[in-house]
This record gives structure tokens, sequence and C-alpha cells, in this order.
């Protein structure tokens, strides 16, 4: 149970920043007067959805160190949130791939499992 937390808090993490950069490009509300509640309801859904998962991510965490040492956690999770969004920026938003961002990657991967041992 200890890792599906962690996973989470991962997972949670990573889609809560594509979610924030998400709602960064979209333009800003067509009417700032407008309702607020209807504002924030639809012109600043991806936001919402960013907080959302940032508090999952945040009760997730605080689960799993329950069970793991904060020294293997936190660079556990930390590491991995930059290479699945290092990921998720390539893909989604294009990105460039540079053979030193692929070089970082592997180094972070490779230090998380050192770090682990």
């Amino acid at each position: 149970m200890k890792w599906l937390y962690l996973l989470a808090a991962i997972l949670c993490t990573a889609v809560a920043n594509v979610l924030l950069k998400k709602q960064a490009l979209m333009p800003l509300a067509p009417d700032p007067q407008a309702n607020p509640l209807l504002n924030l309801a639809v012109h600043q859904r991806y936001f919402l959805g960013g907080i959302v998962c940032l508090g999952v991510a945040v009760i997730a965490y605080a689960l799993c160190l329950r069970s793991f040492q904060l020294s293997v956690a936190y660079p556990t999770m930390t590491s991995s949130v930059i290479v699945l969004v290092t990921l998720a920026s390539i893909f989604l938003f294009n990105e460039p791939v540079t053979l030193i961002r692929v070089v970082g990657a592997a180094l972070i991967i490779l230090g998380v499992v050192l770090i682990s041992q």
C-alpha cells in the first residue's frame, strides 16, 4: 500500500503541474466583471484541477511517509515528478528534446536508484 501512496503522490503532483501550465497558456476570462464563481468554474478549470491534484498529492505523500524513510521518499517523489513533467512537456507542450535533458533525466533516475539502496 505504501507504494500506491507514493505513486499517487508522484502522479498527482505531475498532473497538477501540467494542468497549471495548461491554465497559464489559456487567455484570460473575456469579462473580468462577470460572475466570479462562473469565471472560476469555466475559465479557471485547469487551475482548479491543479489545486485539487496538489491537495490529493499532499495527502498521499503524508500517508506514504508513514512507511518510507523521508530520505528515500522525498528524492524518489521529486525526481520522479521531474522526469514525468519533462516527458509531459515534450509530448503535450512541444518543448524541445535535447541531449542535455535526456542525460539529465537518466542521471536523476540513476540517483534515485542509488539513494533507494
